[in-house]
């Protein structure tokens, strides 16, 4: 079993846990020579403001609060937040900054939990020790983690989502958009519409032949995905 957690708002959080007065304001983070937005906190959200708005058009909006991109606060606490997963289980890989899969295999059946409670014990510790909210997606893959994190958890109460192959195909056969899913971006998105396919139920049904004369050998990492499948494995990236 497979968990990947993501810290929310990561450059935002990372923010309020070195200066508390910020918890609750609507706080911006922004990039380099204060540029553009590249965080914000849900305050920020509901304001309206989109990532990447110029700082320039902001200047002067009532209520918002910036703070200059400070990379070695966040390498830091990313730094933390691997330690933290660690003593859970060794096998963390971290994916970004402030993402990191686990392979908690292990820890399941020597603590006895269910994922979700995992998941939720989990995220506590993080809160705990770090001041840092969380999410988690747990899968039987690396991949059904992802998408568990990206698509599921978010519109959860509890903020983790849980999928297996029988509940990828339950749950995310029809949704749309596609480029919700891993590693499907507006290109190939459009390609895909061009031979008819606007979902993964549809991918995953679809003929074989004109998805590798469009993909190449890609079309396999597709039609794996659509099925919910993952052959790559912890240990692969660890050989690797």
């Amino acid at each position: 079993m497979i968990a990947l957690a993501d810290a929310n708002n990561f450059y935002v959080s990372c923010e309020r846990a070195f200066d508390p007065r910020l918890e609750g304001k609507a706080v911006a983070v922004l990039s380099n020579n204060d540029g553009c937005v590249i965080s914000r906190s849900p305050e920020c959200k509901a304001m309206g403001i989109e990532m990447g708005t110029p700082h320039f058009r902001l200047r002067g909006r009532e209520g918002l609060v910036f703070r200059s991109s400070n990379y070695e606060l966040y390498g830091d606490m990313s730094g933390r937040i691997a330690a933290v997963l660690g003593t859970f289980t060794p096998e963390v890989e971290r994916y970004s900054i402030d993402e990191a899969f686990l392979d908690v295999t292990p820890y399941l059946r020597r603590m006895g939990k269910t994922p979700r409670e995992m998941a939720v014990f989990l995220m506590d510790r993080i809160q705990q020790e770090l001041g840092l909210r969380s999410t988690a997606g747990v899968g039987s893959n690396l991949y059904l983690a992802k998408i568990a994190l990206d698509i599921t958890a978010k519109h959860a109460a509890d903020f983790i989502g849980e999928l297996d192959e029988d509940a990828y195909r339950r749950l995310l056969w029809d949704h749309r958009s596609l480029t919700d899913f891993w590693r499907i971006g507006p290109g190939i998105s459009r390609r895909l519409l061009t031979l008819g396919i606007q979902t993964m139920g549809q991918l995953a049904m679809a003929p074989q032949e004109p998805l590798y004369k469009e993909f190449g050998i890609d079309a396999e990492i597709l039609i794996d995905h659509a099925w919910g499948i993952e052959p790559v494995t912890m240990q692969d990236i660890k050989n690797y």
